[in-house]
């Protein structure tokens, strides 16, 4: 028996951002290939808060120029709007543009120079505070609004760095490879999901813009503190409609863009917030609405990994071998030492178990829903979950309330490649997280 959606009422909305840009001299996430702290900003990183709210429910949607917000952040940062702006915990869908060059958030094992890599545990504090705050700020000011979703397509700015070769193995194309090599390229996302808010008499409230693609586009200054690609893309939808633009970055984790350093984050991010604007206006909106959160755990398949005594002795016999080069160097592959270094983090973090608990989050806007992934997700995924649904009402965010690592489809073990050797999770994450996100979907929606 197919039950009914949850009741459409009057919504009420609001928003609010805070400036969350650390202090020059901070350590930076995203590579490995960084030995110093930044040394520059050449864009603000800022944090913004929709919150939501129908009588009955209450949700909030965080938004963060940050690489990820790892589970024990996220709890946080879900607590601290929990208290001071009345939603549940559960109903906050707190999520990161996934920028590589923002602060590090969590412990830095990757970094090189000496830097201990461990976040700055005040800015930390202060981020919390921040975003509570903002969250706060919108709960006060809570207004009847419309609601309306749509998309617009923007593939050509992105692609699955995933090539390959004539034997069905990938080649890691970082950045866009010559025709002639004779690679093939694998799938894409190439939707631009655009959730509309806006005031009863039509005055904008927030944009959510949902758009798959890594923000690795990077500029002049590898050392220089951006929001990249995301941040030009919600400044330009600010600049021309007002109101706030909230980044949610797609199944990913497999993508990136097709232009890299110099301008490219400009304009890669100006293209896509014109995508966003070519529809924006077109769109619809209601202020009778659904609003309804779900939240679906799962586990995730876990790689059999070495002991942490097992990834302490690897580490130190490859650290030993540098010492004894006779000209100081290592007379091997620098990179061996890293994924040394890489698999000790995944044996202290998961070692000893056969899954990990994870957990999706959606949440149903009107007809639109949200469909919140932890980790790194590779596209297929994404693709897989909104093609159970309509193709204009379900939109796919990753790194969502968490970020344990790639999550990578099936037929990635067998292709080879970077994310199915860097991440901790086994064959079968594919089948468990679509299944998870589907549900979810179906239960904000209030479809079985």
């Amino acid at each position: 028996m197919r039950k009914t959606g949850p009741e459409r009422r009057n919504l009420s909305a609001a928003a609010a951002s805070v400036n969350i840009t650390p202090a020059v001299g901070c350590l930076m996430a995203g590579y490995g290939a960084r030995d110093k702290c930044s040394g520059a900003v050449e864009d603000e990183l800022w944090a913004k808060v929709l919150v939501l709210d129908d009588s009955e429910t209450r949700a909030a949607i965080v938004a963060a120029d940050l690489i990820a917000l790892p589970r024990a952040l996220a709890d946080r940062l879900r607590g601290d709007i929990e208290r001071r702006a009345g939603v549940q915990a559960s109903n906050c869908f707190v999520c990161a543009s996934h920028t590589h060059f923002g602060p590090v958030v969590e412990d830095a094992y990757y970094l090189g120079g000496g830097l201990d890599g461990r976040p700055d545990a005040e800015w930390l504090e202060v981020l919390v505070r921040k975003v509570g705050g903002a969250a706060e700020m919108a709960a006060g000011r809570l207004a009847p609004a419309r609601v309306g979703a749509g998309s617009a397509t923007a593939g050509h700015l992105a692609y699955n760095r995933r090539t390959l070769r004539a034997d069905g193995k990938v080649e890691m194309s970082w950045t866009l490879p010559p025709l002639e090599t004779g690679l093939a390229f694998g799938p894409k996302d190439p939707q631009v999901g655009v959730v509309k808010i806006e005031s009863k008499s039509g005055e904008p409230i927030a944009v959510l813009l949902n758009f798959a693609c890594h923000a690795v586009c990077g500029g002049v200054d590898f050392y220089a503190i951006s929001a990249d690609y995301p941040g030009h893309a919600v400044r330009i939808v600010e600049e021309r409609r007002s109101g706030k633009c909230l980044f949610l970055p797609g199944a990913g984790g497999n993508i990136v863009p097709l232009e890299r350093g110099g301008r490219s984050r400009r304009r890669i991010g100006e293209a896509l917030g014109a995508a966003a604007l070519s529809i924006l206006d077109f769109i619809p909106t209601h202020s009778t609405a659904r609003l309804r959160a779900a939240t679906v755990p799962f586990d995730l398949p876990l790689k059999k990994l070495p002991s942490l005594a097992e990834a302490n002795e690897q580490v130190e016999s490859l650290r030993q071998k540098a010492r004894a080069a006779p000209d100081g160097k290592a007379v091997f592959d620098p990179s061996e030492l890293l994924r040394a270094r890489h698999l000790r983090h995944l044996a202290e973090r998961f070692g000893g178990r056969e899954s990990y608990r994870a957990e999706t989050t959606a949440l149903a806007i009107g007809d639109a829903v949200l469909v919140g992934l932890p980790g790194e997700v590779l596209c297929e995924m994404g693709m897989a979950i909104k093609s159970a649904f309509s193709a204009d009402s379900c939109f796919v965010a990753s790194l969502v309330n968490d970020c344990p690592g790639y999550i990578p489809n099936d037929l990635a073990y067998e292709q080879g490649g970077y994310e199915p050797e860097w991440t901790p999770f086994a064959r079968g994450s594919e089948g468990a997280i679509v299944a998870a996100g589907v549900e979810a979907a179906r239960a904000a929606l209030g479809r079985w």
